[in-house]
């Protein structure tokens, strides 16, 4: 009996621990690998599902529930090597309220462009289409809700075509070759315009802290393997310059703090799902006296949805 039980051990155990042995090689070289991030995306359909939930503070810390925003986006590859989306479907879910459909995107085509344009566009998304907006009950959605409609496309490109994505000679992706780098990003310490049309005066602008992205390891994400990669946006602030009637002129500055996770897809080098947390700090002042505090909490979630997921939803 004890013959038996020392042939069973030295036929199973021994086996078993070489085979632990030989997968723990395996890993460490698997993460020890050189990688090559950020490279040329294949060209091909996708679908995604784009969403931010706002969550306000009282003086004395206590939370409420505020807009949500969700946008059902479809990309398409076009004959000239570009892209062009598709906002199938965009909701504007108001404090209190319903979820509600906004007409005037529903099927909106456009192709994204990088930076900024000499009107001051970012990703060459027009203002214009903002500007003026009702939900599907026919409520005017008024200027402050509609910049953050156009800033829900704005942070979906961020994540997208920045931060998960490559340019030359940019400090970008494409730096990262072992789990564990982490580099200062080109986006660092850059500032981008805020407005929407005239709404807003020359001055208004978002300025970046040190954003910082860090490969942080592998991860599979509805069965796709992905590289994990962890951004931070460092000490950020903010300029708004607006006249909301004639002679009422207000300034809304404060500071910003975002960060997040991007997961791309290995094979291909698209986004396959990201996260973004940002906490907002602001202080209003009309004509020079301070008239309003404010604490808001974003939460996003991107996600890449299959095409009969995206149909069906």
């Amino acid at each position: 009996m004890h013959f038996l039980k020392y042939l069973l051990i030295n036929l199973i155990v021994i086996p078993l621990t070489a085979m632990n042995c030989l997968a723990g090689e395996q890993v460490t070289e698997l993460l020890s690998a050189e990688f090559s991030l950020g490279d040329k995306k294949v060209p091909e359909s996708r679908y995604f599902h784009f969403r931010t939930a706002l969550t306000e503070f009282t003086k004395d810390g206590a939370r409420s529930p505020g807009n949500a925003f969700t946008v059902w986006l479809e990309l398409r590859p076009t004959e000239d090597g570009k892209v062009e989306y598709i906002s199938r479907k965009f909701t504007l879910g108001r404090k209190g309220g319903e979820e509600l459909e906004i007409p005037s995107l529903k099927d909106w085509k456009y192709s994204p462009d990088h930076g900024v344009d000499e009107t001051g566009q970012l990703f060459g998304i027009d203002h214009a289409k903002f500007m003026v907006m009702m939900d599907a009950k026919g409520k005017f959605i008024d200027i402050q809700d509609g910049y953050m409609v156009y800033n829900h496309f704005i942070d979906f490109h961020a994540l997208a075509d920045v931060l998960s994505a490559s340019e030359e000679n940019k400090s970008d992706i494409s730096v990262l070759k072992h789990i564990g780098d982490k580099i200062i990003h080109s986006a660092a310490n850059s500032s981008a315009p805020v407005g929407l049309g005239e709404a807003m005066k020359k001055g208004s602008v978002f300025q970046n802290g040190e954003v910082t992205l860090e490969f942080k390891g592998l991860s599979l994400v509805d069965g796709v393997s992905c590289a994990l990669l962890g951004y931070d946006s460092g000490d950020s602030s903010f300029t708004m310059h607006m006249e909301a009637l004639p002679g009422m002129d207000m300034v809304a500055g404060g500071a910003s703090h975002y960060q997040g996770d991007v997961y791309v897809e290995l094979e291909s080098g698209w986004l396959r799902k990201a996260t973004l947390y940002e906490l907002v700090v602001t202080e209003v002042t009309t004509n020079g006296e301070a008239t309003q505090n404010g604490i808001i909490e974003r939460e996003s979630l991107l996600k890449t949805m299959t095409k009969d997921e995206f149909d069906r939803s």
